[in-house]
């Protein structure tokens, strides 16, 4: 943060400040934050003088938006069968190094129907993170768009039972 106007007693008072840092890059809330070179600037600066720098400041770091993106596993035809698998993919607006991912282990993705068909769309709940630096994220909402091909089933006709199955 740089350049911000400040109020002290009913005044608006120029500064320039740097904050120096953080307790740790973590979210969470009343985290002590250290300053460097807090100063007045402009014509105040010949007005005031500052004795000390800021102490005692605590903010509160909010979980950062991102984005999960997943994709819908395309299988055969399975008779009443509106569930769909999901595979994780990247996660957007993931800051630096840091290691999250999406998680679709306790996920749900169905179809409104079985029908065999070509980018059908698919409702997806359940989408999670993960990853050593996933408590510093948020999902924005569940992932959207997501589509899905059913291919038609093949069919095979058992001699033995004179039936035809789905297999």
């Amino acid at each position: 943060v740089e350049d911000q106007d400040v109020s002290y007693f009913g005044m608006e008072l120029p500064v320039s400040l740097h904050v120096y840092k953080t307790e740790d890059a973590d979210a969470g809330t009343g985290k002590n934050v250290s300053f460097k070179d807090f100063s007045l600037k402009n014509g105040h600066a010949s007005y005031y003088v500052l004795t000390e720098q800021p102490a005692s400041v605590t903010a509160n770091i909010t979980p950062a938006p991102v984005t999960a993106n997943v994709s819908a596993v395309s299988r055969a035809y399975e008779k009443d069968n509106v569930n769909v698998t999901l595979a994780p993919g990247a996660v957007a607006g993931v800051i630096g190094s840091d290691s999250v991912s999406g998680d679709v282990t306790d996920a749900t993705a169905t179809m409104t129907d079985d029908a065999v068909g070509t980018d059908k769309a698919v409702t997806v709940d359940g989408v999670a993170l993960t990853g050593a630096d996933a408590a510093n994220y948020t999902l924005s909402g569940q992932p959207t768009g997501v589509k899905v091909t059913i291919t038609k089933a093949n069919w095979s006709k058992t001699k033995a039972q004179g039936e035809a199955k789905a297999g």
